[in-house]
């Protein structure tokens, strides 16, 4: 598993907790971490950049609606947007908002 899949995996579960995970991607390495039919997959050959301009492909990208959205544009959970920062930092990375609908992860 490489860096950014358990990065992913890791955000997905705080996103789980929270039962706001409805709608969200991840892209990584190539690849994508997407919900169908209510089991989580990698996919390969995906690229956050093909997805959303602001995307960073050396990273992480996530692309989200549903719940995680509100999170993000409207503070509708605040103990899990500083989670959700704290976690990033803990890896050593922030977050950037690209549009209200995606994010993708830099160095610290």
């Amino acid at each position: 598993m490489g860096k950014f899949e358990y990065i992913a995996y890791k955000i997905l579960e705080l996103l789980l907790e929270y039962e706001c995970s409805t709608d969200v991607v991840f892209y990584f390495e190539g690849k994508r971490l997407i919900e169908t039919d209510k089991d989580w997959v990698i996919e390969e050959g995906y690229l956050g950049s093909d997805y959303t301009e602001y995307a960073n492909d050396d990273t992480l990208t996530m692309t989200f609606e549903g719940p995680f959205f509100g999170v993000m544009n409207y503070g509708t959970n605040y103990e899990l947007y500083d989670k959700f920062d704290k976690l990033l930092q803990s890896f050593g990375y922030y977050y950037e908002l690209g549009n209200a609908w995606n994010l993708a992860l830099y160095e610290i």
